[in-house]
């Protein structure tokens, strides 16, 4: 599942669906609403699958956490600061924003999918 940017930087790519933890949430929780913001898709957070800093020329030192996530249902509209909202598959990504993200992707395809099935059979 990956957004097409509708605001700086790199608008008109594409991006894993992400964002900034408020006050009070949690990375799960942000994980539900950030998905639900940019795809107007459900989902059911996952395993951790990578945790990383970087300095961010806007940001400065960022923490990004990235889980993988189930959807719940299977629609996907565009919201928030999206343009578009669409499946891939990671073989035939389009051209993506971030570098990290690939990096993400690729890390999320090595996670087995006992480990996935596992997660979902914990979180109900």
């Amino acid at each position: 599942m990956l957004i097409k940017r509708g605001v700086e930087p790199r608008a008109g790519l594409w991006a894993l669906p992400s964002g900034f933890i408020e006050q009070g949430e949690t990375p799960e929780s942000a994980i539900v609403r950030e998905v639900f913001e940019e795809t107007g898709s459900h989902c059911m957070p996952g395993r951790l699958i990578s945790a990383a800093t970087h300095d961010d020329h806007v940001f400065g030192h960022v923490l990004v956490l990235a889980y993988c996530a189930v959807p719940v249902g299977s629609g996907l509209a565009a919201g928030d600061d999206a343009l578009d909202a669409q499946w891939f598959e990671t073989s035939a990504l389009p051209p993506m924003a971030f570098a990290s993200h690939i990096e993400i992707i690729r890390t999320a395809e090595l996670t087995s999918e006992s480990e996935l099935d596992s997660d979902l059979e914990r979180n109900g």
